[in-house]
């Protein structure tokens, strides 16, 4: 229980700058109008917050993106578009209420984090999360993933660090 509060709490103090990338590499844009007007240099997008219903399909504009931050709005499902971002290494996607994960997201191959934590997940598609061969991180605390299900996804992912727990 320690284990999942901490990495809440870091979670929520977290944002582009603290990721492992360089962070001088990432200008954070946190307006998606302003974002469009640059699409080309956009590298980061932090949606956290906006009161989101679902991904503006907008964001398929931004060919560059790398880090993608839609926390804490009420985004129900990943959907098919979120595959066009085929640059994309970091998805976070905490504390919204998402049931479902498009298997389009197995055309983001340069994934190599990807945060669920804190929505209504029971399964993720597994075959298109085998595709993504670059995935160091995923985690998905707070969601309703049974432990069998998991062990599948460890098999299918087995260079990634898989964190769970089904604790709400």
């Amino acid at each position: 229980m320690r284990t999942y509060v901490f990495i809440v709490l870091a979670l929520f103090f977290s944002n582009c700058s603290s990721l492992k990338y360089n962070s001088n590499k990432y200008r954070v844009y946190k307006d998606i109008d302003k974002a469009l007007k640059n699409k080309e240099k956009v590298l980061c997008l932090n949606l956290s917050n906006q009161n989101l219903d679902s991904i503006p399909i907008t964001i398929t504009q931004l060919k560059n993106i790398e880090v993608l931050i839609i926390s804490s709005n009420k985004i129900t499902t990943i959907p098919y578009y979120i595959g066009e971002l085929t640059k994309l290494k970091v998805l976070r996607a905490n504390n919204n209420v998402i049931k479902s994960i498009s298997d389009e997201i197995r055309n983001c191959k340069e994934l190599q984090e990807l945060w669920l934590v804190g929505n209504e997940l029971d399964s993720l598609p597994l075959s298109a999360m085998s595709s993504l061969t670059k995935l160091e991180k995923l985690v998905t605390y707070g969601n309703e993933i049974n432990d069998n299900y998991i062990e599948e996804l460890k098999t299918a992912l087995p260079k990634c660090e898989i964190y769970n727990s089904n604790i709400q």
